[in-house]
């Protein structure tokens, strides 16, 4: 990943990406609060589903995961053959 510190796209994504990622504390009972912004952004509800993502933890609403499943794998194909030819 490093060969890729000055690739503007890359850089951008990232900062789109990552910057409304918020880092959380745990109570003693290894509890944590959502911040509300990323409730209301992700639309969470009363269920949620966590997805490991290589050294992160994203939450999404079920149905919402379903159907971004239901998106990667249509171009799924095309997204390794793109990141094999790097």
């Amino acid at each position: 990943e490093e060969k890729h510190i000055f690739n503007t796209e890359r850089r951008n994504l990232s900062r789109y990406i990552l910057g409304s990622a918020a880092e959380v504390e745990y109570d003693s009972q290894g509890r944590f609060v959502i911040p509300r912004y990323l409730i209301e952004f992700a639309g969470l509800t009363e269920k949620v589903l966590f997805v490991g993502v290589k050294d992160w933890v994203e939450i999404w609403h079920p149905n919402a995961w379903l159907e971004k499943k239901k998106e990667i794998a249509l171009t799924i194909n095309d997204t390794v053959r793109l990141i094999a030819n790097e």
